[in-house]
């Protein structure tokens, strides 16, 4: 399907998907003659998690290198459950300091 169809079947902006493919976090499945991207089916999921990643606050390189790390039939599940609780405490400290304690907004 083209992107405008895949971004209504996830609710994903066709530019935010634009945005993920130059991040490297989602690549068409393939390109037709004309350039037109073209995703699959079996890639909404996969959309659904990236972008709720995304949403939740992990930056662009982070989401790529916890995909990777998930997906690599290589990597341990000591690993991977140690890459699991990374993010989860990240965002548990993303949640209670939005800013990071980088910005100060209070003046």
């Amino acid at each position: 399907m083209r992107i405008g169809e895949f971004a209504r079947h996830t609710g994903i902006p066709a530019a935010t998907l634009r945005r993920y493919e130059a991040h490297g976090l989602l690549a068409p499945l393939a390109r037709d003659h004309n350039g037109y991207r073209r995703y699959a089916v079996e890639q909404l999921p996969q959309a659904a998690h990236l972008h709720a990643l995304v949403a939740a606050g992990l930056p662009p390189a982070v989401v790529r290198e916890l995909v990777a790390t998930l997906e690599d039939p290589t990597v341990s599940g000591a690993v991977r459950e140690a890459r699991r609780v990374a993010v989860a405490a990240y965002l548990d400290a993303l949640r209670a300091e939005p800013t990071g304690g980088l910005l100060d907004l209070s003046g």
